[in-house]
């Protein structure tokens, strides 16, 4: 995959070497957490990788340089509060951080404990307070979230033994779905320009998750040009007017996006939805199309596709092409 950005981000490790950020990397050290703590949902190590990427490139910092172990703090921040404790700690074990401690306060640990354990009214108000009582006896005034999580799983089992326990019915409406916007209801209120190119395959969608809220597109190149019988060698000047089709598609998604967030009523990102467009093709249309040898058109052709990103209506946060 290539990408390709104005400013790059760097990781400075503990031996003082700076590095190129490489997401894919990370997403590798996250499924592999994932697979070790026996977590199926391995589709998350994605959201997870670029709302990390996206954090970083919002940072106010010029130099955009980061401490590996700012990073790796972060992933074990997002999987702890995402209710993955176990990939959390299978991630911690495998990769320096700084470690990350909240202060015992009873707020802080009741929240971590609905989130972690599921449990609400009088039982988390008990759980919270045997931990903060236990917190008080041990003088922690601080602790990373693993601990309390831990204490209050020990509680739990005293004061809720198994046997007793009553059962919980989640209904639709209150369950966790990862996806806030599901693929039906973005293509549903599609035109049927733009349902056409997602039959075709031309363009391809995912529904709007709830861990990175972001429009994801994969964008085959190769598929326009058969689409519009085009005929070979291309010029940039013959793409940019068929991009125009690509957008509408696009926009269409962040407007429909929009409107289910505020009828769900769900809080859309303060900077609008980021857009992820993939274009899985890039290097093939180059040399089949453009005649052109490949990596070396790279930059021409992500060139090309800043036309593509100025019609839409969104900031396109990553364009990655392979």
């Amino acid at each position: 995959m290539i990408k390709l950005a104005d400013n790059s981000i760097m990781l400075i490790g503990p031996d003082g070497i700076l590095n190129v950020f490489e997401s894919d990397k990370l997403q590798s050290k996250i499924i592999r957490s994932f697979m070790l703590a026996g977590v199926r949902d391995i589709w998350l190590a994605e959201d997870i990788t670029l709302a990390v990427e996206y954090a970083l490139e919002q940072d106010s910092r010029e130099d955009k340089v980061f401490a590996v172990s700012e990073i790796n703090s972060t992933v074990i921040k997002i999987l702890e509060d995402s209710g993955f404790p176990e990939a959390a700690e299978s991630y911690r074990r495998g990769n320096p951080c700084a470690e990350v401690t909240l202060n015992a306060e009873t707020a802080t640990v009741a929240g971590l404990i609905n989130r972690h354990l599921g449990l609400n009214g009088k039982s988390l108000d008990t759980l919270a307070a045997k931990v903060m009582q236990a917190a008080g006896k041990l003088d922690i005034g601080a602790a990373s979230p693993a601990l309390y999580i831990e204490l209050a799983k020990h509680f739990k089992s005293e004061f809720m033994p198994v046997d007793r326990l009553p059962q919980v019915i989640i209904s639709k409406s209150q369950k966790a779905s990862p996806w806030v916007v599901s693929l039906k209801e973005l293509t549903d209120r599609m035109s049927s320009p733009s349902r056409s190119l997602v039959h075709d395959k031309i363009i391809s969608l995912s529904g709007v998750s709830r861990l990175f809220p972001a429009i994801k597109v994969i964008f085959r190149i190769s598929g326009l040009v058969e689409t519009h019988h085009l005929e070979s060698p291309l010029t940039e000047m013959t793409m940019v007017p068929h991009f125009h089709t690509i957008a509408q598609a696009l926009n269409e998604s962040i407007s429909a996006t929009q409107s289910i967030f505020k009828a769900k009523g769900e809080a859309l990102p303060e900077k609008g939805l980021p857009v992820i467009l993939t274009v899985p093709d890039m290097s093939s249309f180059a040399q089949n199309n453009l005649e052109a040898s490949w990596p070396q058109a790279s930059a021409d052709c992500r060139e090309m596709l800043s036309y593509l990103e100025r019609m839409v209506n969104s900031q396109v946060f990553k364009v990655k092409m392979a």
